[in-house]
């Protein structure tokens, strides 16, 4: 048992011990909060659908989710007002990419944005051709 002891100090075993983790990606959730948002009356489907983010368990297991609202300015999503003047998604992009740029980071935008263009209607592009006005100051504006 003696020899066998000095034959294993003479070989010198290494041991090492490895601790992996696991982390999950950073889902960035960004939020239009402007007032064209309630103008095209999509305010309740853009809580509902952020609601509907938080609650999904399938993503929860995936992903943690971290929610921004933009306007003229990208914020921590505490409570959505619809209220900001302008909407700078240029802004809220680059925000996201400079907050998340060493870790894994989908952004739904798409989505979000995707709803407002989804509830257009013909009616819509009526009033622009009625009222031109309006759409070249908003045009020019942005």
């Amino acid at each position: 048992m003696s020899i066998f002891l000095l034959i294993l100090l003479l070989i010198n075993p290494i041991i090492k011990k490895v601790k992996s983790q696991s982390i999950k990606p950073i889902l960035a959730v960004l939020v239009d909060n402007s007032q064209s948002i309630s103008f095209f009356n999509e305010d309740k489907n853009i809580v509902s659908f952020v609601q509907e983010i938080k609650d999904d368990l399938s993503i929860k297991e995936k992903f943690d989710i971290q929610e921004f609202s933009f306007g003229n300015k990208i914020n921590k999503l505490d409570s959505l007002s619809f209220t900001d003047e302008q909407t700078n998604i240029s802004e809220a992009i680059s925000s996201g990419n400079q907050l998340y740029s060493n870790k894994i980071a989908p952004i739904i935008l798409a989505r979000i944005m995707l709803g407002l263009g989804f509830g257009l209607k013909l009616k819509d592009f009526t009033r622009v051709i009625k009222t031109p006005r309006d759409f070249f100051i908003g045009f020019i504006s942005q």
